[in-house]
């Protein structure tokens, strides 16, 4: 068990240092530091084509499948207003994203995490 403890404490550490990643909060893709609808509609705008590129794509997707899709509107709109399913963490604080193997998201900048 030590042995265990001793690798998971490795791989955070080394999670944690890569330069790669920025703390943010899944689902906040307004960047205002919280999940609101307007998270919901600058998803939409975005996988429609009506917005550019965000600064953290991570933030925007919702249900960590590694694609940015409609679902990931869905997925929120239902957490905010029929009791679904909460977006995958980083969601109730700042963290990082803690599934990257495989996910050609990336998050360059998430402003209310750098305060």
């Amino acid at each position: 068990e030590v042995l265990r403890m001793l690798a998971v404490d490795s791989y955070i550490e080394t999670l944690i240092g890569d330069p790669n990643q920025v703390p943010f909060r899944r689902g906040d893709a307004a960047a205002d530091g919280r999940a609101t609808i307007s998270d919901a509609v600058a998803i939409l705008k975005y996988v429609t084509g009506r917005d550019t590129a965000p600064g953290c794509a991570k933030a925007l997707d919702t249900n960590d499948d590694g694609r940015l899709d409609i679902a990931d509107a869905v997925q929120l709109l239902g957490y905010l207003f029929t009791g679904g399913m909460p977006p995958a963490e980083p969601f109730a604080a700042c963290g990082l994203d803690q599934t990257t193997l495989g996910d050609p998201l990336t998050c360059g900048a998430y402003a209310p995490c750098a305060r």
